[in-house]
């Protein structure tokens, strides 16, 4: 018995093809221009308004690796451009030397700009909230009242010098014991005793007299005066003053001289000549001899925060990069 042909089923294009869809967006001239957009450093959301797709038709264009590489190699190709121009020393290398460090602040920007944002990026937010009922508020004072009255009587116990040691085994209140540390002194040469009159000798007997009855009447006198010896022997330890930095003929070779202004304190004084010779060095090396400008010192006394701040304004991002080369430290990979 013969089998009748089976007609093929479903919805046909207006091309005639049976089951297409509509065609894709995503044609050359349109990824071009999102990759053109996203290399110059603008959002997805900007470079989907600017081509006229939703933010949706553009995630999922990005699980297509051809246009997921057209995106790399457009965003390349204007890095490369770009540091290609701050190189040749154009007149609007400055401003896209800024460009650089904003867009890609991780790689390019200031040391201490990075750690920033890295300490920003690294913020935990602790939203936990607790409600209580006012009957559990009620419970928890009540509660409290009990814990306070007995703070208050083991603190008045213990002013007046007993403390019940109650154990379970019939003790009763004892007095408190201090624990005094004794400390081992170092021989002394003998000192030669002064003479003592009579008159002398009976008002000493008769102060001492007064201290030990005080003693006796107030038994923790005697840790105070303990601590107040203590604090008096104790001198606070003066901060060390360091030289200001002074440059001798060939220091400028050493890597140890250029890394006081990298990794040394920020507040000490540099001498004039020597800070207008650093700036100068850094800033020629930096910008080139033809764009160097001198530096401009105040009349006050130069720290090194001073030095490195108007080698940040003679230079821009170069000068810190050439004062760590010069100090022996090396850019990473």
């Amino acid at each position: 018995m013969p089998v009748a042909a089976t007609q093929p089923t479903g919805k046909r294009s207006k091309r005639g093809r049976l089951n297409e869809g509509r065609p894709t967006k995503r044609t050359p001239e349109l990824t071009a221009k999102i990759a053109e957009s996203i290399s110059f450093g603008l959002t997805d959301q900007e470079a989907c308004a600017i081509a006229g797709i939703t933010p949706f038709t553009l995630s999922i264009w990005r699980r297509n690796p051809e246009f997921v590489d057209a995106l790399r190699k457009a965003t390349a190709i204007r890095l490369q451009n770009r540091l290609k121009t701050i190189e040749s020393r154009v007149d609007n290398w400055r401003s896209i030397s800024w460009l650089v460090e904003r867009q890609y602040y991780s790689r390019f920007a200031k040391p201490e700009v990075q750690i920033a944002v890295n300490n920003s990026l690294n913020v935990t937010q602790n939203n936990l909230s607790i409600t209580i009922s006012e009957k559990e508020v009620r419970e928890i004072e009540d509660a409290a009242v009990i814990e306070r009255k007995n703070v208050r009587e083991m603190f008045a116990k213990y002013r007046t010098g007993t403390v019940d040691y109650n154990d379970g085994h019939g003790h009763g209140e004892k007095q408190r014991i201090l624990d005094v540390e004794a400390e081992v002194e170092a021989d002394k040469p003998t000192e030669t005793k002064p003479k003592i009159n009579a008159s002398n000798f009976t008002s000493k007997i008769a102060s001492d007299t007064a201290s030990e009855a005080n003693l006796e009447a107030n038994p923790d006198e005697v840790t105070r005066e303990s601590i107040r010896q203590k604090f008096a022997q104790y001198k606070a330890e003066q901060p060390t003053v360091q030289s200001p930095i002074v440059r001798k003929d060939g220091d400028e070779q050493k890597e140890i001289f250029w890394d006081l202004f990298v990794s040394g304190d920020s507040q000490r004084l540099v001498e004039r000549a020597t800070a207008l010779f650093v700036v100068k060095e850094i800033v020629r090396e930096s910008v080139g001899p033809r764009f160097a400008q001198p530096a401009s010192f105040g009349p006050n006394s130069i720290t090194v925060e001073e030095v490195l701040a108007e080698i940040r304004r003679l230079s821009e991002p170069w000068g810190w990069k050439v004062l760590t080369r010069k100090a022996g430290f090396t850019a990473s990979p």
